[in-house]
């Protein structure tokens, strides 16, 4: 709430795709890429159909994604408030 957003946490991975079934506006989404033992990108995947904008936060190496996914911005851990604001601004476009 600090930068004027309204925050959503859904978790396991298919947790969230339950949710994006039912409530499918969403100005942003950011994603850690490993959510206890699952991967996130089913997430991300449904995230592109749906043209949500999104952006992965994670300890991940920003070159070890899988192809395909260059093109979203990767806030790396650990990250302060001024980079995610950052990243959420230029990932909305």
């Amino acid at each position: 709430h600090q930068l004027g957003h309204d925050l959503w946490h859904e978790a396991p991975v298919q947790g969230a795709l339950q949710a994006l079934e039912k409530r499918q506006h969403f100005d942003a989404a950011m994603l850690d890429i490993r959510v206890g033992a699952d991967l996130v990108y089913p997430v991300a995947e449904k995230l592109r159909v749906l043209r949500i904008p999104f952006f992965f936060a994670t300890a991940v190496a920003s070159d070890a994604l899988p192809p395909g996914y260059e093109d979203i911005w990767v806030l790396p851990k650990p990250y302060i408030l001024s980079q995610l604001e950052s990243v959420l601004t230029s990932c909305r476009g």
